[in-house]
């Protein structure tokens, strides 16, 4: 095959391959930023998220709350208030750092389509940007290695086709 031969099938195959990395590259980044924000407790920076609270809250606040082993939460148990990390705590969840997960409905909420990443619901939507502004970080948008999987990938491809007979 001639080099124009080559170029003229990159020229006419390249959009295929610009999809075809999409496609490929959003399954790897899906499952990339939820380990990062979801397990790590990490933002687009590869950042800690944040940490829980010990500054106590009126117990009231967790009444009726929990999936924890001893029950709901009752504010008579805690005449001294409670903290958010001592909640989580008695949920049997992390505390060391922010991880954003109480219920998987948040993880649950984050959602992929052929070659894009999305919230696919209100709660989600609402949850995350809330958890950006509280933290002042952002979260959900894919880190720069994140972002590198699709240039890898896309690499890749354009290699195979560059190569092949």
């Amino acid at each position: 095959m001639t080099l124009q031969e080559r170029i003229k099938r990159v020229i006419d195959n390249v959009d295929e391959v610009v999809q075809l990395s999409k496609d490929l590259a959003v399954n790897e980044i899906y499952g990339y930023s939820k380990d990062r924000i979801f397990n790590k407790g990490l933002d687009k920076n590869n950042k800690q998220i944040g940490e829980y609270s010990d500054r106590k809250l009126p117990a009231f606040f967790f009444n009726n709350k929990g999936n924890n082993k001893k029950g709901k939460i009752n504010p008579k148990d805690y005449p001294n208030g409670l903290s958010y990390k001592e909640f989580r705590a008695l949920n049997n969840l992390r505390t060391d750092r922010v991880n954003l997960t109480f219920s998987t409905d948040l993880q649950d909420s984050i959602t992929r389509r052929k070659d894009v990443i999305y919230f696919g619901n209100e709660y989600g939507k609402k949850v995350s940007a809330y958890n950006e502004k509280t933290f002042n970080k952002k979260i959900f948008a894919p880190s720069k290695e994140e972002k590198n999987i699709f240039l890898t990938i896309f690499d890749e491809e354009m290699d195979k086709l560059w190569n092949s007979k």
